[in-house]
């Protein structure tokens, strides 16, 4: 039963092997238009694309970093802060702490304000004022806060703690 059913279908590939193929007809090309390149100026949204072209501008690089983009423009942050980085401390939730054998192995699950979680390890920038993870324990984790004056210079060092719940 099954070499009729193998022999079937060789025979059907030989046939259709044998079929003389069709010339495809080319589709006919149309001319290339020109791109207008337009001159760079303040009011040229960076953000578009790479390509100064008027039809580069309706449409954005899916591939390029938003982090170049907004560097590229005018006016805009050189620091460009995190989702972490929205808040201030208090406003986070500490919901586990995995505690490793050394400081730099340990980790922690942060809620944000908006209910979204985010693993932190110790150096990570937690907080408004660019607070830094110091260490995680068991119980939480310690988070360092500098305050600074308009010179940039360290004002003051305020260590703050943010404990696990506990449960009920």
């Amino acid at each position: 039963m099954i070499r009729i059913f193998t022999a079937i279908i060789a025979l059907t590939l030989l046939i259709s092997c044998n079929k003389a193929e069709e010339p495809q007809q080319s589709p006919a090309k149309k001319p290339a238009r020109a791109v207008k390149q337009a001159p760079l100026s303040e009011s040229t949204d960076l953000t578009a694309g790479i390509s100064g072209s008027a039809e580069g501008a309706k449409y954005r690089n899916p591939f390029q970093s938003h982090i170049i983009l907004m560097k590229a423009v005018p006016g805009a942050p050189q620091k460009i802060r995190g989702p972490l980085e929205c808040c201030e401390l208090g406003m986070f939730k500490v919901v586990a702490a995995v505690v490793g054998v050394s400081d730099a192995e340990g980790f922690a699950l942060i809620q944000a304000p908006d209910g979204k979680r985010y693993v932190v390890r110790r150096g990570d920038v937690l907080g408004a004022r660019e607070g830094k993870v110091m260490k995680i324990h068991s119980k939480g984790l310690l988070i360092r806060e500098h305050t600074r004056d308009e010179e940039g210079k360290i004002k003051s060092t305020e260590d703050i703690e943010l404990r696990l719940e506990k449960k009920v």
